[in-house]
C-alpha cells in the first residue's frame, strides 16, 4: 500500500521553536550589551560636563571672579552661573544622588561626584584591540 498523504510545505512546530529561542537569546545578549553601552553614555557625559566646569572654574579663577569667601562657603558653582561662565547646574547621569563638587587647591581644580574624581580625568578607558590584525 500507498502511503497518499502528501506532504504540505512549510515549518514544523519544533524548528519553529528552535528559531524563536535563538531569537531569544540572541535578544538577551543584545539588550545586556545595551545596558553597558548606555552607563558607558552617561559616565563620558559625566567626564563632560566635569570638564566643562573645571574649564569654568579655571577661567573665573584667571579672572579674579572667584574669591576666597566663595570657595570656603561652597558657593562656586553658584558665582560661575552669576558670573556667566556657566548657565546651568549640571546634573551628573552616572549618579543622581549626588551633585558635581569642585575642589580647588593651589590654582588646581577638581570636580567629583562623591569620592569619584571625574576632572582631571585619571582613568583611562582601555581601547578595543584591532581585530583586523592578525
Amino acid at each position: 500500500m500507498k502511503n497518499n498523504k502528501k506532504r504540505r510545505p512549510g515549518f514544523t512546530l519544533v524548528e519553529m521553536v528552535v528559531v524563536i529561542g535563538i531569537l531569544g537569546i540572541l535578544s538577551g545578549l543584545g539588550f545586556m550589551k545595551f545596558g553597558e553601552v548606555q552607563q558607558s553614555a552617561k559616565l563620558n557625559s559625566d567626564y563632560v560636563a566635569a570638564s566643562s566646569i573645571a574649564m569654568a572654574t579655571n577661567l573665573a579663577l584667571q579672572d579674579n571672579k572667584l574669591t576666597n569667601q566663595n570657595i570656603e562657603d561652597g558657593k562656586i558653582m553658584e558665582k560661575l552661573i552669576e558670573s556667566n561662565y556657566l548657565s546651568i547646574i549640571p546634573k551628573p547621569q552616572s549618579d543622581n544622588t549626588k551633585p558635581f563638587s569642585i575642589d580647588i587647591k593651589d590654582d588646581n581644580v577638581s570636580v567629583k561626584i562623591g569620592d569619584k574624581e571625574f576632572y582631571p580625568r585619571t582613568e583611562v578607558e582601555p581601547k578595543p584591540e584591532d581585530e583586523t590584525k592578525e
